[in-house]
């Protein structure tokens, strides 16, 4: 058998191998889309607790969303987001979406608590506190 018979062969094996590889991923892809939504057609994950010592529980979360940005996920609708969110205790509970420098002015001087990450298996937040002595004013009154 000529070398260039033999190149060809393992050229095309591992094409064929990359092959498999792509429509399996496309199949299991095909197959969570199918099997795994909820009625609503959102993917969830089990519910989890994060807890708050102070006025309000943060988080940071970037989107890549800046004017001008080339990032690739400012061109492309990749699904939408749906937060659930309850309070232990029956107190109001207020949920919402805001650029970091308003959260931050909303937040001055108030106690709160900012998810800095989270660890799975076994699920835990990390947390970072800031201290303040004010009590938020209303959500509604500030635009968030």
């Amino acid at each position: 058998m000529r070398t260039g018979k033999i190149v060809l062969i393992v050229v095309g094996a591992v094409a064929l191998l990359v092959g498999f590889g792509i429509a399996a991923g496309g199949a299991t892809l095909l197959w969570a889309s199918a099997t795994q939504r909820d009625a609503a057609g959102y993917f969830s994950t089990s519910p989890e607790t994060f807890r708050s010592s102070g006025h309000a529980l943060t988080s940071s979360v970037d989107f890549g969303t800046q004017p001008g940005s080339n990032d690739w996920i400012t061109h492309y609708h990749l699904g939408t987001i749906r937060i659930q969110a309850s309070v232990v205790g029956g107190a109001g509970t207020f949920v919402g979406i805001a650029p970091t420098a308003q959260v931050h002015h909303y937040l001055a001087n108030v106690s709160h608590d900012e998810v800095t990450s989270v660890r799975l298996f076994p699920f835990r937040p990390v947390y970072r506190h800031t201290f303040g002595s004010l009590t938020p004013a209303s959500p509604a009154g500030v635009g968030i």
